[in-house]
């Protein structure tokens, strides 16, 4: 059964991966089935479809849902290393 999820701020599709289908291992059916990069950031507010019978930890997924809980770690495009990281060891 397909639904959808609306993307929310700082929510990124590793993010709704694991909101979704309760692990990142759900995050290349994800990212294909919506046509999408596995590094991408989707728009906010745009609604991608998930497939509940690909969901890989249904209890995780149903605790973030009874808890009304979204996964929002940030964006990928916003970045992960600062200048403090460098080519030192290249």
């Amino acid at each position: 059964m397909i639904e959808k999820v609306k993307v929310l701020s700082d929510q990124n599709i590793v993010d709704l991966a694991l909101q979704e289908y309760g692990s990142v291992e759900g995050l290349v059916s994800f990212a294909k089935r919506n046509s999408i990069a596995i590094d991408a950031d989707p728009d906010i507010d745009s609604q991608l479809d998930v497939e509940t019978l690909d969901v890989v930890k249904t209890d995780v997924r149903e605790h973030y849902i009874r808890l009304n809980y979204s996964v929002a770690t940030g964006r990928i495009d916003d970045g992960i290393f600062d200048d403090t990281f460098d080519d030192t060891f290249e």
